[in-house]
């Protein structure tokens, strides 16, 4: 509760205010002793109290995590992350929980919620082997904004922009990688083509809009929709200055988010049999796409498994030019590796 009053300001650099209406006589002004709400740098003293209190309840810091905060008590382990003045504790058992956080409120005044049903805007649905991780309410939020424009949904969240009207395609087995025999070509629907490459530029009002769109796409595929990191990544890299042909590309994210906004992201415990409770196993994985634009930069993607469930996912533009599809392929590799190892 009220957070970022409870630190104290650094003698070093001291900061008056001017008192408040009432006690305001003319001559005297007040010394802040703890940081208050409006303060420019209220915030990072607050952070800095409450690592200081953390570190000296014996929980250590992540160092590639800075709100990620750790203790180990024999088998007994305690993770808290911390977003400004939220806390989110994972706890090996409730024995452990329950002490912890009767230390805690010992230092702080705390509003404790309960079992995590949101966080941060996303949605933690509970069952028998673990959470269901979800973003319906902001998924519905973002449909909504347009409800004119989404009257059916699309299977893709994105296509090339080099599809043509005449262009054909074919549906693949599964199995074999190959076409199915005996069937004919089928034409691409009309709202997969992007044929103009000299699009007009978008004007003041829908360009704000997209950035605005895109910006929220950009939350969701961060924390539980990795089937639209791609997509989403195509959009950003259009953000300057976005054409007609790029609004249509963001209408077809729209119309794909709403007829998937069920996706969840699955977290489960024992989601592999042949690892241990007590075992940490990443898997990773790659791949990149060569000269994919015409700017000729190849995309790397990734995504890295815990113990079998996916934490952590996306897509990046390579900063090299690379002259085979092989150099890429190391390229998003090597930056995969990086990834794991945070």
């Amino acid at each position: 509760k009220s957070a970022y009053l409870n630190a104290t300001l650094p003698k070093d650099t001291p900061i008056f205010v001017k008192p408040p209406p009432g006690y305001d006589d003319g001559i005297h002004c007040w010394r802040l002793v703890k940081a208050v709400y409006g303060l420019k740098q209220s915030g990072f003293e607050w952070h800095s109290h409450v690592s200081k209190t953390f570190k000296k309840m014996g929980l250590y810091q992540c160092e590639n995590v800075e709100g990620l905060f750790m203790l180990e008590k024999g088998n007994e382990k305690i993770y808290i992350a911390l977003y400004v003045d939220d806390l989110f504790v994972v706890a090996s058992s409730n024995q452990f929980f329950n002490k912890f956080m009767d230390d805690l409120e010992a230092k702080f005044s705390l509003n404790y919620i309960g079992e995590i049903l949101e966080y941060l805007g996303i949605e933690f649905q509970k069952n028998a082997f673990g959470y269901e991780l979800h973003q319906n309410k902001f998924v519905k939020r973002l449909i909504e904004a347009f409800p004119t424009e989404i009257m059916k949904g699309a299977d893709l969240p994105r296509t090339p922009d080099n599809i043509f009207k005449n262009d054909k395609y074919k549906i693949i087995d599964d199995n074999t990688g190959k076409p199915l025999k005996n069937q004919k070509d089928i034409p691409i629907p009309d709202e997969y083509i992007y044929e103009d490459s000299n699009s007009p530029r978008l004007d003041k009002e829908h360009h704000d809009l997209y950035r605005s769109i895109v910006g929220m796409l950009l939350w969701l595929t961060n924390n539980t929709m990795p089937s639209i990191s791609y997509g989403t990544n195509a959009l950003a890299a259009k953000c300057h200055e976005p054409t007609e042909n790029d609004y249509k590309h963001l209408m077809q994210m729209i119309k794909y988010l709403y007829k998937n906004n069920n996706e969840r992201l699955i977290m489960r415990r024992n989601q592999t049999k042949d690892i241990s409770e007590d075992s940490h196993v990443i898997y990773a994985y790659s791949d990149a796409s060569f000269a994919a634009d015409l700017d000729r930069h190849s995309v790397s993607g990734f995504a890295i498994y815990l113990n079998g469930n996916l934490v952590s996912w996306g897509t990046k533009k390579q900063r090299s030019i690379t002259k085979s599809s092989m150099a890429c392929e190391l390229i998003a590799l090597g930056e995969t590796v990086d990834r794991s190892m945070i």
